[in-house]
């Protein structure tokens, strides 16, 4: 996770990654260590845009974010397609 501005950024695994981009998957659920949950929190309320990269960083898309859910220690994002 990398927070830039309003930015929230994450890396997808490959056979992902189309599916997201295209939008038959527009969500992302993720666990945060300790220190990343602190930083997401203290920058939720300004977060606006989620950034989806490939997990060599060679392509990416941006998004709206539409909604953050929490269930226990995952965090779910989803965006608008």
């Amino acid at each position: 996770m990398i927070i830039i501005g309003d930015v929230i950024q994450f890396k997808s695994i490959d056979r992902f990654f189309v599916k997201e981009k295209v939008g038959i998957k527009n969500n992302t659920v993720r666990m945060l260590d300790s220190n990343e949950r602190d930083e997401f929190f203290d920058k939720l309320r300004y977060l606006k845009t989620i950034r989806i990269t490939t997990s060599d960083l060679n392509e990416a898309f941006d998004r709206e974010i539409q909604d953050v859910s929490f269930y226990g220690e995952l965090v779910i994002f989803t965006w608008k397609v």
